[in-house]
């Protein structure tokens, strides 16, 4: 007997187009979850796709370059009070995580700790509580 298979939409927005590529290739491996991965370089875009279609979860960097992922997460908190965002960084140091738990990320998630079976533990977390 199979299990089923987790579906789930996630939007991730990243100005670094390799961090990109790692995710998709990260969440590709988690081998009972069907996902539709939206990946966006832009947070305008990532922002415009949103307000469009939805999704289940937003992954969101925080060095955006104009913008910090804060800055973007206010603007996504405004519109979809509810949705899950996770803040994963490059920058994983206790300041920049204390300003986003306390701003209302989801989780915190350093890129420098993330690998395949971390990945799914925090997105299931995160999707469990929502």
């Amino acid at each position: 007997m199979s299990s089923a298979r987790k579906c789930i939409t996630i939007l991730a927005i990243d100005d670094d187009q390799g961090d990109l590529a790692i995710l998709r290739r990260l969440i590709s491996r988690i081998e009972d979850w069907d996902v539709s991965l939206h990946l966006h370089s832009d947070p305008k875009a990532g922002l415009e796709q949103l307000a469009s279609a939805p999704c289940d979860l937003v992954i969101l960097d925080y060095d955006l370059g104009k913008e910090n992922g804060l800055e973007v997460f206010a603007r996504i908190r405004r519109a979809h009070t509810e949705l899950p965002v996770i803040l994963w960084t490059g920058r994983g140091d206790s300041e920049t995580e204390e300003r986003a738990r306390s701003a209302g990320v989801s989780e915190y998630l350093p890129k420098n700790s993330v690998d395949r079976e971390s990945l799914r533990e925090t997105i299931s977390g995160v999707l469990a509580l929502h």
